[in-house]
């Protein structure tokens, strides 16, 4: 699985490193907004697709994190973009104590930047 061109952290793999063992233990919580089930719909995926995406996530899918939750809750979002057929796909994801949420799972509204690039 191919994403962006960026420069993955060491935390970036230790986040998902993280997230793909709390995956695998205790499933993933896929947060049900309409732009998600459309999107899975869109591209005929299954919630089962979705979270094998994430399981296949790497370092390389990387785009940007740790960043607040923007709902003002504890906790750090982290953003990929792996490449699923030809379509970017883009997945913000949280871990919550022993919870992995997939908060969003859809093409970009717009591109996504890699953090390092931003700050040029």
């Amino acid at each position: 699985m191919t994403g962006l061109p960026s420069s993955p952290t060491p935390d970036a793999e230790e986040f998902l490193n993280r997230c793909k063992t709390i995956l695998v233990t205790f499933g993933l919580v896929f947060v049900p907004r309409n732009k998600n089930r459309q999107a899975l719909s869109d591209l005929g995926l299954s919630i089962v697709d979705a979270k094998a995406i994430v399981l296949k996530l790497t370092p390389d899918c990387y785009v940007r994190g740790p960043d607040p939750d923007e709902d003002g809750s504890s906790g750090e979002v982290w953003v990929f973009g792996p490449k699923v057929g030809r379509q970017t796909i883009y997945v913000k994801l949280k871990l919550d104590g022993c919870i992995a949420k997939c908060l969003s799972f859809h093409p970009p509204e717009r591109p996504l930047v890699a953090a390092e690039d931003e700050e040029d």
